[in-house]
């Protein structure tokens, strides 16, 4: 199987995830889920955290979004920037 480029992106990203995590771990340190899971229960951050993810959620899924919720997709700020970039 031949990865396009943003097959690689996410080899990377797997790839520094686990990385990053395993050094944490050994080390004794918080790894990422753990401070992912304590952002998520803490008032002040909680829906700062949501957000984030609802935003990344939709770039990721958004092509997979029904017909009915198409309008949805204006919402990808990641996709907006992309193209305000591309200009």
């Amino acid at each position: 199987m031949k990865l396009r480029p943003g097959g690689w992106a996410w080899v990377g990203l797997a790839g520094y995830v686990a990385i990053a995590d395993t050094i944490l771990i050994k080390s004794g340190k918080e790894t990422m889920s753990t401070v992912f899971g304590d952002a998520l229960k803490s008032p002040a951050s909680r829906w700062p955290v949501i957000l984030v993810w609802l935003i990344i959620t939709l770039h990721l899924f958004g092509n997979y979004i029904p017909s009915w919720l198409k309008w949805l997709r204006s919402f990808d700020p990641i996709s907006g920037l992309a193209h305000v970039i591309d200009r």
